[in-house]
């Protein structure tokens, strides 16, 4: 195990022991043995941590200017790339992760979610409105308050970002909830709020199980939830929100078409189908897990995309030659077992994959073959559930008009994406899906300045770019009357 624990919580700037003193095991995706023990907070310790909050927020933090807030954001992602190393190390041993990728792709971009938001901090204007000679009225934007932030456990730290960097720059204040399998990287990001020189309170970590969350969102002192994670939790929250009406925000699950038409450049579209779904083990909400091909071309790319995926290697995470991880959590490796019965009961063939996989040095790790699906109907079972896993279906379509069909055939609608070298059949398709964001001819590509989230069973409301603000903030109107003569109506 460990020798670095992680049994407290962080509140105040300070780490403290939860009023329990209990802890549980986390364990390493790679090995299937436990690592550390993180700290098991409780209902009475959410409620020291929200008091942290809502009296930064009430206190000095609400004295910070638009420009001093940015110098802090900017600190704090300083220190992530400082950090990037052991942070990688940390969260790829957490929750299984390529090292490789985390090291030189997600963790600095974590840093650049930060850099970013430290330039929208002083830049938040408001308005004035021209309505009557009178009447000076002015629109302010203030932050909302306590945000209470709710993390899943695929992409920890980077989830942290999309939620804390935005806030902050708003002037909130914060109690982070990671999910309790993947906590250390929250807690670690803790220690880089305070050395940044964050005013106690303003951010806080807590860690434990769904119990923990529950008393995030019902506690009648925290003004906001933002919540990445499923529709099903989405909807006990909303539930559990309503005492104070709090303001919601979620990015949930997705089920997302990828759509390569006859006349699109097969070779790079390839290598995007494979990676729009392998990448991270599957483990995405913008994961291209339903394939839709042109009957056209349909034997020979998926032929390809077969051989394509038996070549992808399976392995430690921390070994720059794996492409792929294990899965982050042995109930996900579970649950996937479940779909790929489900499927063979729906009729569908197994072209590759479709079960666990015993990593020499790694048997007990929780490692599952990449798998493709043909031969199920659109409306079946596992096409219309998120697997959150290595799992991709594939399904002909014969024109445009079935492509689209198709791929709005589903409960979500977080993101989409479509390989065509028509540029008025590009255009025509994107307005036709009905999904958050639609790539073309590129897959996944995430970035700070570009909104992000989805329309039905995927969520509402953006994070990222300049639209997640309206989230974080609040629209104040101040009207000021001018007019020295005023006529009195009782007179």
């Amino acid at each position: 195990m460990e020798d670095h624990k992680y049994e407290q919580i962080f509140v105040n700037n300070e780490f403290v022991t939860p009023l329990s003193g209990e802890t549980y095991e986390t364990i390493n995706p790679a090995t299937g043995e436990v690592w550390t023990l993180v700290a098991k907070s409780s209902e009475a310790d959410v409620d020291l941590a929200v008091e942290a909050a809502s009296n930064a927020f009430e206190g000095e933090w609400r004295s910070y200017t638009g420009t001093q807030r940015s110098h802090l954001l900017r600190k704090l992602g300083d220190l992530i790339r400082r950090d990037t190393e052991k942070l990688a190390r940390l969260e790829s041993r957490d929750n299984g992760k390529l090292y490789s990728e985390l090291l030189n792709g997600e963790i600095p971009n974590v840093a650049e979610w930060f850099y970013f938001y430290a330039g929208i901090a002083d830049k938040m204007y408001g308005s004035y409105i021209s309505h009557d000679p009178n009447l000076f009225s002015v629109v302010k934007k203030e932050p909302v308050g306590v945000v209470g932030a709710l993390v899943p456990w695929n992409s920890p730290l980077l989830m942290i970002a999309w939620k804390a960097a935005p806030a902050l720059a708003a002037g909130n204040t914060m109690v982070i909830k990671p999910a309790d399998q993947t906590s250390v990287t929250a807690l670690e990001f803790g220690k880089l709020v305070a050395e940044a020189g964050f005013p106690p309170g303003v951010v806080n970590v807590v860690t434990g199980g769904a119990e923990v969350g529950a008393a995030i969102v019902g506690h009648p002192k925290v003004d906001k939830i933002a919540f990445t994670g499923s529709s099903r939790t989405a909807q006990v929250i909303s539930k559990g929100s309503v005492g104070n009406l709090k303001r919601l925000s979620f990015e949930l699950g997705g089920k997302a078409p990828h759509i390569i038409f006859e006349d699109a450049d097969l070779d790079q579209a390839l290598i995007a189908a494979t990676s729009g779904i392998f990448i991270n083990a599957g483990q995405t909400c913008a994961a291209g897990s339903r394939l839709l091909v042109s009957s056209k071309i349909y034997d020979d790319f998926v032929g390809k995309l077969v051989e394509k995926a038996k070549t992808i290697r399976v392995g430690d995470p921390m070994d720059p030659k794996s492409h792929m991880g294990p899965q982050s959590l042995e109930a996900q490796v579970e649950k996937i077992e479940e779909f790929i019965e489900v499927a063979k009961q729906e009729g569908g063939n197994i072209l590759t994959g479709g079960r666990r996989l015993a990593v020499e040095g790694f048997e007990n790790g929780f490692f599952f073959e990449p798998t493709i699906i043909s031969g199920l109907s659109e409306d079946s079972y596992v096409c219309r559930e998120e697997i959150f896993g290595p799992v991709l279906v594939v399904i002909p379509f014969d024109t445009e008009e079935e492509a689209i069909r198709i791929a709005n055939n589903s409960q979500y609608g977080l993101t989409a994406g479509l390989w065509t070298n028509d540029v008025r059949k590009a255009h025509r398709v994107a307005d036709a899906i009905r999904a958050g964001i639609v790539w073309i001819n590129t897959y996944r590509k995430v970035l700070w300045q570009v909104p992000y989230g989805g329309f039905k069973m995927s969520g509402y409301g953006r994070e990222n770019g300049l639209e997640v603000m309206e989230l974080y903030t609040e629209a104040k109107t101040v009207m000021m009357d001018i007019n020295t003569s005023r006529v009195d109506p009782y007179a």
